[in-house]
């Protein structure tokens, strides 16, 4: 592959990869009228983006590691089955959504390790072969990394949830 420093302005395709460093933040405005926000320490990809304004449109990401904020465009609200964010362990779905994905990994220090979602607005939910689990707005889930246990709503959103310096330019984009 070929790596490359993205600069304002540049286009990011579909199947290429986003890595941020400690201090990286990507922020994309998305051809289907969605944002989203790449936070620190994050490895993701653009798996499939088709937005052309009929049913075959569809937004697929990858999450390997990290967090983004993803503000849903058209896709979301109006073809919500075909947005989805896969990540080592689970699947997460939205309904016109704003929310924030995040995988922490075995052996981090951040949490325990798994697949995380929080909603801010809108609704989405976490599957995995074991079950799924509804997440409401100010609301968080968890699918755990390893073992056989269905992903469950968490009793109150972790503290590893928190804003980055650019959070708002996201604040209106609903």
């Amino acid at each position: 592959f070929r790596a490359r420093t993205v600069k304002v302005g540049d286009g990011v395709n579909e199947s290429e990869s986003i890595v941020t460093g400690a201090d990286g933040e990507l922020h994309m405005q998305m051809a289907d009228g969605g944002y989203i926000a790449v936070r620190p320490n994050t490895k993701m990809r653009i798996a499939i983006f088709r937005a052309e304004g009929d049913e075959n449109d569809k937004g697929v990401f990858g999450l390997l590691v990290g967090s983004f904020r993803s503000i849903t465009g058209w896709i979301g609200k109006h073809s919500p089955r075909n947005y989805q964010v896969n990540t080592p362990t689970a699947t997460i779905g939205v309904r016109g959504t704003d929310h924030e994905p995040m995988v922490i990994p075995e052996g981090s220090k951040e949490g325990e390790a798994g697949t995380y979602d929080k909603v801010n607005a809108g609704g989405s939910f976490i599957q995995t072969p074991h079950g799924r689990v509804e997440v409401a707005e100010h609301r968080a889930a968890f699918a755990a990394h390893a073992g056989t246990v269905a992903p469950r709503l968490l009793d109150s959103v972790p503290n590893f949830f928190r804003p980055t310096r650019n959070e708002q330019v996201l604040e209106h984009r609903h």
